[in-house]
């Protein structure tokens, strides 16, 4: 019985390496599933804010050429019509505004007080042809961070006449890129280089800072692994790098997927259950099998051993059952045959 057990418990030591190393190696695999998931996420929505980007850079060139910005007289309330009629139908700025050569507001669909813009350092480039967007900065009047793209509007025939802006809000850059709505299972944050997180589903957070365990130079340095946030929860999570040149803000921008790691060490838990039960269930078939063939072996050396001691007091019409193995078989036909000459 010893000898059964010992080889069963020896038979079984393989089987729970080979199973300790499918654990390892599906939660390895779960992992990389996880990460590749927010990984295809964070790239898409890089996509559609640069997407984004593009497609509000080229709304505002559209209007810059504009015959009615670009011809005849200064008619300001022309320019202010067209500008309500374009914010209508495009919907994508939440404001537009037209500066004179002098930094003055001639025409603006907002009505909120703005000073004279000949001092700021970006009126000269814009003026000087070229195209800007102010990196993300508090819109004081509307409590959260945005962008102000401005662009040259030019004579029909050439030469500068005056300066086009337009804002749009960070969140509404987030809406039209679709960062809202692909991490199903987790959530995209946007980060800049100062730590200051962009857009959030939880719009309590636009404005914040990143976990200070977590500033925006580590994760660009350590594009993958795990971000404790401020209240302790940790997150796997995925940092995509926006250039510059995708930003159009001369300064980049930083995705962040995030995934809950309980949910992804939930799926990985769920395995290995299966994992216990199902290795629990085959050990304690081995087991029973072993105990049973254990006791059907012994068994004839059992029956064997009480008939010796009967021979051994007098009693010679003692007979060993033949079955079992065969060698089983013989040892009993030996036995029987010595009890017979004995007697």
């Amino acid at each position: 019985t010893r000898i059964v057990m010992t080889l069963l418990v020896l038979g079984l030591i393989p089987m729970l390496i080979v199973i300790t190393s499918t654990h390892t190696s599906l939660r390895r695999t779960l992992l990389e599933e996880a990460y590749s998931k927010v990984r295809s996420q964070t790239a898409e929505v890089g996509r559609g804010i640069s997407r984004s980007m593009d497609e509000a850079q080229t709304l505002i060139n559209r209007l810059a050429v504009q015959p009615v910005f670009t011809e005849g007289e200064a008619d300001p309330e022309a320019y202010g019509q067209a500008l309500y009629q374009f914010r209508e139908i495009y919907g994508t700025f939440i404001d537009l505004t037209l500066f004179d050569e002098e930094g003055d507001v001639l025409a603006s669909t907002t009505k909120r007080a703005q000073d004279n813009v000949k001092q700021e350092k970006w009126f000269y480039k814009v003026m000087g042809g070229k195209s800007i967007v102010i990196p993300p900065a508090d819109l004081d009047d509307l409590g959260e961070p945005g962008l102000v793209f401005h662009t040259p509007v030019k004579y029909s025939q050439g030469g500068m006449r005056y300066v086009l802006s337009a804002r749009m809000t960070m969140s509404d850059l987030w809406s039209i890129s679709n960062g809202e709505d692909l991490a199903h299972n987790g959530f995209i944050m946007l980060v800049d280089v100062r730590n200051r997180i962009l857009a959030h589903p939880q719009k309590s957070r636009v404005g914040t800072q990143t976990a200070e365990s977590r500033p925006a130079d580590y994760l660009i340095r350590n594009q993958q692994g795990i971000y404790t946030s401020d209240s302790g929860q940790d997150h796997l999570y995925v940092a995509r790098f926006i250039g510059p040149a995708k930003t159009r803000t001369e300064e980049p921008w930083l995705l962040v997927g995030m995934q809950p790691r309980e949910k992804v060490m939930a799926a990985i838990w769920d395995a290995t259950r299966i994992q216990i039960a199902t290795t629990g269930t085959i050990i304690l078939l081995m087991l029973l099998a072993g105990i049973e063939a254990s006791r059907r072996f012994s068994l004839p050396f059992s029956s064997a051993s009480r008939a010796a001691e009967r021979v051994a007091n007098g009693d010679l019409d003692v007979e060993v059952e033949v079955e079992g193995p065969h060698e089983v078989r013989l040892m009993a036909q030996a036995f029987n045959t010595m009890v017979e000459q004995v007697k």
